[in-house]
């Protein structure tokens, strides 16, 4: 997706989200801004803390495996290194534009980002489908496709 719609979308996000906000003032909706400070409360910043770690990790070892120094990257997706230093610490959390311009940097896809290795089993199997050859991925898949059917093929147990 081209960066100029990116920024078209968020822009006219930003206007759709003032416009709710505009209308929230009636009573009839306080239910609904109550139901919003909560999910506010949720994405605050000691929630997303762990996670902003966790992605500033992810993307120094990103940029460490291309053998890239921060001054290279930042200059390619156009912002100062104590910006990329500061996500990299975890401190700021990247938008997603940022993040779009990382992953087309460090030439992963940007789910590639958010797989934390170590974390659980799967973020495991996607790094190790991530690091596998594309000429070995048939392979693979069809290991895991036995896998799974084998798995899939054992009766369930009743819950009581």
């Amino acid at each position: 997706m081209p960066l100029r719609l990116l920024i078209v979308i968020r822009f006219v996000h930003r206007q759709v989200y003032r416009q709710i906000l505009a209308n929230l003032d009636n009573s009839y909706w306080l239910p609904y801004r109550q139901e919003m400070s909560r999910v506010t409360m949720l994405a605050s910043d000691a929630w997303m803390r762990p996670i902003q770690e966790q992605l500033g990790k992810r993307l120094k070892q990103l940029r460490e495996e291309q053998k890239l120094t921060v001054p290279s990257v930042a200059a390619l997706v156009g912002v100062g290194n104590p910006h990329i230093y500061n996500i990299e610490a975890g401190k700021s959390a990247p938008s997603f534009e940022m993040l779009v311009a990382l992953s087309m940097v460090y030439k992963v896809e940007i789910v590639d980002l958010f797989v934390f290795p170590g974390v659980h089993p799967r973020h495991d199997v996607r790094e190790l489908a991530r690091l596998t050859p594309v000429a070995k991925l048939d392979e693979a898949r069809a290991a895991l496709e036995a896998v799974v059917g084998a798995a899939s093929a054992q009766p369930r147990r009743k819950k009581k």
